[in-house]
């Protein structure tokens, strides 16, 4: 994300933080899963599984930050003296951090096997119309080393 990517002006990775801008931080992160959800249930907006691939791993690279997200929640309940109930809270946390985890492993699985999919498709020359080229390989892996027969 470059400083000039409007979500890096709006949460700046190195702050300034304040519990507005946190919490509207995550208002955001559920929006963007609400419009995932509109958006996926179209065919334009991923048409096979090399776009497949991509969303699961981008997916994928959120769970990923969310148990950190989680047990630094969990330490700062943790320290407050005015929440005495906060054992409770840390252990839900600390389910949550675990559960996040789990997801975050799923979308990887999920990603190997599009990657398949989408490897043995471009092989085939399967690929959705006006999604692949003659020298097109699966985004974000590097091309193969002899040329696939289209």
């Amino acid at each position: 994300m470059s400083t000039s990517d409007p979500l890096q002006q709006l949460f700046p990775l190195h702050g300034p933080y304040d519990p507005v801008r946190t919490t509207d931080a995550a208002h955001l992160i559920d929006e963007l899963v609400r419009y995932l959800a509109y958006a996926t249930r179209h065919e334009p907006a991923m048409p096979g599984p090399n776009e497949a691939y991509e969303l699961a791993g981008a997916l994928k690279l959120a769970a990923g930050k969310l148990p950190q997200a989680l047990r630094q929640m969990s330490a700062r309940i943790a320290t407050d003296p005015a929440c005495p109930e906060s054992t409770l809270v840390i252990d839900t946390l600390r389910d949550a951090s675990a559960a996040a985890g789990t997801l975050a492993r799923a979308l990887s699985d999920v990603q190997s096997t599009l990657r398949d999919l989408a490897l043995r498709d471009l092989a085939q020359g399967d690929l959705a119309p006006g999604t692949a080229g003659p020298d097109a390989t699966v985004v974000g892996f590097p091309a193969p080393a002899r040329r696939l027969a289209a």
